[in-house]
């Protein structure tokens, strides 16, 4: 014990030693490039071994011997051992990664790359909202419009939530008090009510940009309400996950936070729209996830086959990579492609969609189309919450309508469909005969709550309609068995006639 404590008391000393009297700290997302591409000049992520995870002392030795300091712990986000460091002003970058590299306690040093959108810019000429038709998503609506159960985490430039489109449908943290200033969650981030910005650490992910808004817009834009546009999903919970500020850069660090971050917080999908140079930390958060993860694939007209990009190209079961095709199914020129890579195409060209401050605008890339799918994915969601990664996944590459630009250029060599995404995941209930019974209305409120007409509301009312919904749907007025008044007969009249006995 004492020979522990006097170790502990040497790698302070040793600390102090190489740091002098408190050296500034160079600005952390100062960028520089070489072999590989761009990342932070004086940030790196750094993994111990597990021998050294539970080693404090070896662990400080590793970050004196190299002259950084801890700058965020990712071990409390579910990554053991993954820390990220920052370098005094002045340090050299390439002799702190020999010096990790050459300790025994380091599984693994990288650099913090930047990460970049996936977007490009386009002539706002087309016609608004081409892309729902094409992907059938009013014949998926007559199913589902979605649920607020649903969680799809959007890792972007940040959403504007007061968008009258998006302010219904943002994700509120059930157990952040807001503005109390404390961590009521003990998450560690404090007031992280509608999700957080990473890139500034606070709680107000706001959208200066329009790239995130936008993507949220196709994701989950508020539908039957009057107003601007519908998302492929009129009702889910969007999670504002900013990580970049503007139109400048992020970074691996900082997105990975995000990812563990909606990992955490129960995100059932996470919406990618950005790239980055093959990172182990960015694969080992989404290999943690529990969502399925939905990525751009690119906007490099290349074959990601040969030349991959990230996190698009990880072979992961949660990963699904989406190229961006025209109204007239063609790939977009701009779309990166691969028989093996890319797993699907979706509406990627003058796509309409919410931007910041109350208004609309047009976008085009693979970041367009990935939220599609990440829309279709919570509908999917909202008519069979227990669907597994790989049964959505495989739901929204089975479903997909075959089309010849993407035959031997994806997986699926297909264009999303929502209809047939959501007949896959969730195959409708067949109709059962009608009850000799009469139903009837016990209290005159308008609504046949005694469904079998036996005089008493019980649980066989709820069987029965459960078993006839599909038939009552078509063959009775819908305001008589619409009791929670939402203009349809589904499951959720289900659980009122069942709450409600």
């Amino acid at each position: 014990m004492q020979s522990r404590i006097i170790i502990y008391l040497l790698a302070a000393a040793a600390l102090l030693a190489a740091l002098g009297a408190c050296p500034a700290m160079a600005s952390p997302d100062d960028v520089t490039s070489g072999p590989g591409g761009e990342y932070a000049a004086h940030r790196l992520i750094v993994t111990f071994s597990p021998v050294a995870v539970d080693r404090a002392d070896l662990v400080l030795l590793a970050h004196t011997g190299a002259g950084a300091v801890v700058s965020r712990d990712l071990g409390p986000l579910g990554l053991p051992g993954r820390q990220v460091v920052t370098l005094p002003d002045g340090a050299d970058l390439e002799e702190a990664v020999a010096r990790y590299r050459a300790d025994p306690s380091v599984l693994r040093v990288e650099r913090d790359w930047v990460v970049r959108l996936d977007r490009t810019p386009n002539d706002p000429g087309y016609a608004s909202l081409w892309g729902l038709p094409k992907i059938a998503a009013p014949a998926a609506w007559d199913r589902t419009t979605g649920g607020t159960g649903v969680v799809v985490a959007v890792i972007d430039t940040g959403v504007d939530a007061a968008h009258p489109d998006l302010a219904p449908n943002v994700w509120t943290n059930p157990g952040e008090v807001p503005g109390n200033g404390l961590d009521d969650d003990a998450n560690g981030y404090v007031d992280d009510v509608h999700g957080w910005d990473f890139r500034n650490g606070d709680p107000v992910p706001d959208d200066a940009y329009g790239h995130g808004t936008h993507c949220a817009g196709t994701i989950g834009a508020a539908g039957d309400n009057g107003i601007g546009i519908a998302g492929a999903a009129w009702t889910v919970r969007v999670m504002p996950l900013k990580y970049m500020q503007g139109n400048d850069c992020g970074f691996v660090s900082i997105a990975a936070e995000a990812i563990l971050y909606a990992n955490r917080m129960g995100a059932d999908v996470i919406s990618c729209s950005w790239y980055e140079p093959e990172s182990p930390l960015i694969r080992d958060a989404i290999a943690a996830s529990p969502a399925l993860v939905v990525c751009s694939a690119g906007n490099e007209g290349r074959d990601t086959d040969a030349t991959p990009q990230y996190p698009a190209c990880y072979p992961l079961d949660q990963v699904i990579s989406v190229a961006a095709t025209d109204p007239a199914d063609a790939m977009a020129p701009f779309s990166n492609y691969g028989a093996t890579s890319v797993d699907l195409g979706a509406p990627g060209v003058s796509i309409y969609s919410a931007m910041p401050g109350g208004g609309y605008g047009w976008m085009s890339g693979t970041s367009m189309a990935a939220p599609h799918v990440a829309g279709v994915a919570a509908l999917a969601l909202s008519l069979d919450p227990s669907l597994s990664t790989a049964e959505l996944r495989r739901a929204l590459l089975e479903g997909a309508d075959p089309v010849a630009s993407l035959a031997g250029r994806s997986v699926s060599g297909g264009r999303l469909n929502a209809s047939r995404t959501l007949a896959l995941a969730a195959p409708p209930v067949p109709a059962v005969p009608p009850s000799t019974l009469s139903p009837t209305d016990t209290d005159t409120d308008g609504l046949y709550d005694d469904v079998n007409g036996n005089g008493r509301e019980d649980f066989a009312d709820v069987v029965l309609y459960f078993n006839q919904m599909t038939w009552i749907a078509g063959n009775e007025p819908v305001a008589a068995f619409d009791y929670n008044e939402n203009g349809r007969i589904d499951f959720a009249d289900v659980t009122w006639l069942f709450n409600n006995l």
